[in-house]
This record gives structure tokens, C-alpha cells and sequence, in this order.
């Protein structure tokens, strides 16, 4: 900790474990004075600055942006940066700076923006207590941050054939890999942040059937491999998420158009 002309000003000192996906390289926070001023200047990482309380000016290459308490601001390296806090009500921010693979999804991200958990800043200050594992925490911290910045609020107007292909193919991996339970696509649009609609739309367009049927196509395919390998039929219903024995039968004759029992026999 620090007490200079330019107020209150905290850097926290922790080693640069070079993470590859997300590393930590700066942490601190500053109670600014009345006008204080950083730049103009470049960095080599991304930087992050929240604001707690006050509220100052940034100016970017793209634009001079007036930010205030709740918000923060967006540095990108190798750009020319200038900030200053305000004359009446002096900006007091928390900032952490990094690199890593992983660094540049926060290019979709505005200059500025709204911050709707200050917890996770706020939270990151909790890494003194950590001494020998600040980096540990702090990179977990910006796992958190990462996630709750680039969540995807996707618009029913958004049809952009990237945007389909990668929600539609998480829904689709996510299908693949858990068949053997019961799964709903309310469930899986929920957890995608997803409209049962619009992911079902995406889901059409991509495989050329609805998210369900191809629910009920990735059981049946699995279901007809348990009996050809000799499980029974409630062993098969079982394995393939369906708790009502009666139901994945009827769902199987409609499916492949004759039973499981059949099946079975026929592999005997």
C-alpha cells in the first residue's frame, strides 16, 4: 500500500505462473485524487478497470466514453489509452490486468460496460489473504468474470450461421454425452440461456430435426446397441435414461417399429 499525491493506491504483489488459458498479471486499486490522470499510454495485457464509487472519463481509439460508479472500462493491448478521474467526484476503481489464450474472447466486449455483479470485483480483493496462491485465486476469479461478461443473451433476430452452428453443436455434445438421463430440452435451453424456441429453430436448421427428436434419435441408437450386446430390455431402459420400463418400449416400437423384446430375440 501506497499514499502518493495522486490518493490511496494498492498494488498487489503476486508471481506470474503464466497460465496458458487465463494469467493474471497485475491486481490493485486506487482511491484517485480530484483530476488525476493516466496516459497517454500503451499496455501489453488487457486490462480491466471497475468502478466502485465516483466516476471519470476514458477515452480508446474507438471513442471518449464518460463511466461512472457500477461500470468498467476495457483496455486492450498495444492501444493508446488516456483516463482521469473526475474533478468533483474523483473515480475509486479496482483493476486487474492479464493475458493468456483465453484473453481475447473479452474482445467482444464494448469499452465500457455495465457490470450487473460487482461481487466479482469486489471479491478479488480477497486475495491477500491468499499470499503463495494469489495467482491461483485471481485466475479463478477471471474465470468467473469471463463467464458472467461473455454469457450470451442470444436474440431471436441473431440468425448468423456461426452463432447457430456453436449453440446448436453444444446442444448436440451435450446430448451425446448424457443420453443415459433424463433429458428435456426446457432443461437444456435454460441452461443455455436459450428460449426452447430459438434453440429448437437453431437445432432445425443445423441437423434438419427438432432438439427433441434428436434426443429421442441419440437414446434409440444407444438403446438398440444395449439389446444387440444382450442387455434386457429394462436394463436397456434404464441405461438410456427412461425410468418408466412401458414408456421406452412404446417409444422404441415407434422408433425402429418393432419391440426391444424383438430386438433382443433376434440377437439371441
Amino acid at each position: 500500500m501506497r499514499v502518493a499525491d495522486d490518493g490511496l493506491h494498492i498494488d498487489i504483489i503476486f508471481d506470474d505462473k503464466k497460465y496458458c488459458d487465463l494469467n493474471p498479471v497485475l491486481f490493485g486499486w486506487h482511491d484517485c485524487t480530484p483530476g488525476h490522470a493516466y496516459g497517454p499510454h500503451i499496455r501489453d495485457c488487457y486490462l480491466i478497470h471497475y468502478v466502485i464509487s465516483g466516476k471519470g472519463e476514458y477515452t480508446s481509439p474507438r471513442g471518449h466514453y464518460d463511466v461512472s460508479e457500477g461500470q468498467m472500462f476495457l483496455i486492450r493491448p498495444s492501444e493508446v489509452t488516456y483516463y482521469r478521474a473526475s474533478d468533483d467526484e474523483p473515480w475509486h476503481y479496482i483493476w486487474i490486468g492479464f493475458n493468456g489464450q483465453l484473453a481475447s474472447c473479452f474482445e467482444a466486449l464494448p469499452d465500457v460496460c455495465t457490470l450487473t455483479d460487482p461481487t466479482l470485483f469486489m471479491d478479488m480483493l480477497d486475495c491477500e489473504r491468499y499470499k503463495s496462491m494469489r495467482s491461483e485465486f485471481l485466475t479463478g476469479q477471471l474465470y468467473l468474470l469471463m463467464a458472467e461478461m461473455l454469457k450470451s443473451d442470444v436474440e431471436e433476430t441473431d440468425t448468423g450461421s456461426a452463432t447457430m452452428s456453436k449453440y446448436a453443436h453444444r446442444a448436440a455434445d451435450y446430448i451425446e454425452k448424457n443420453y443415459m438421463q433424463s433429458i428435456s430440452v426446457e432443461n437444456i435451453s435454460y441452461d443455455m440461456g436459450l428460449s426452447r424456441r430459438y434453440l429448437t429453430t437453431l437445432f432445425k436448421r443445423e441437423y434438419g430435426v427438432t432438439t427433441k427428436e434428436y434426443i429421442t434419435s441419440v437414446k434409440m441408437r444407444h438403446a438398440k446397441e444395449f439389446l444387440q450386446d444382450g442387455y434386457s430390455v429394462g436394463q436397456t431402459a434404464a441405461m438410456t435414461g427412461y425410468s418408466d420400463y412401458f414408456n421406452f418400449t412404446r417409444m422404441y416400437k415407434k422408433y425402429y417399429g418393432l419391440s426391444p423384446s424383438h430386438e433382443g430375440r433376434a440377437n439371441k
